[in-house]
């Protein structure tokens, strides 16, 4: 929905995509989805249907719809001239390669000043 909201848009509508495990609590899954619902509902939109698999770890997300006035939308990988670009999935992207690039040079960093690791 955030990409939505970036655009001064509406939600419309959204598909919950999921998977969970078989042996997970039938109650908890049914929380996942109301919680989704809940939040969905609170933006004007519906769910309009979804996709869920058995899966080992435990997953939920939502692929919205939402209106967005022509002048405003945002397309991914280009713009306008004279407007800045917003690569939302890009700056996402690049965003967890770099926690990842800092959580590895923080472990090398306790291993050169002695600090524990599991030896592989």
């Amino acid at each position: 929905m955030s990409d939505v909201y970036a655009m001064g848009g509406e939600v419309m509508f959204a598909l919950a995509v999921a998977g969970f495990p078989r042996e997970m609590a039938k109650t908890i899954i049914s929380e996942v989805f109301r919680g989704g619902r809940d939040k969905v509902g609170e933006a004007g939109g519906v769910i309009a249907g979804g996709h869920t698999v058995v899966d080992a770890e435990p997953k939920y997300g939502l692929c919205v719809t939402g209106r967005v006035h022509p002048d405003r939308i945002l397309h991914q990988g280009r713009s306008a001239a004279g407007r800045p670009r917003l690569p939302l999935q890009a700056a996402r992207d690049r965003r967890d390669h770099d926690r990842g690039e800092e959580q590895r040079r923080q472990r090398g960093s306790a291993r050169g000043r002695g600090g524990q690791h599991a030896a592989g």
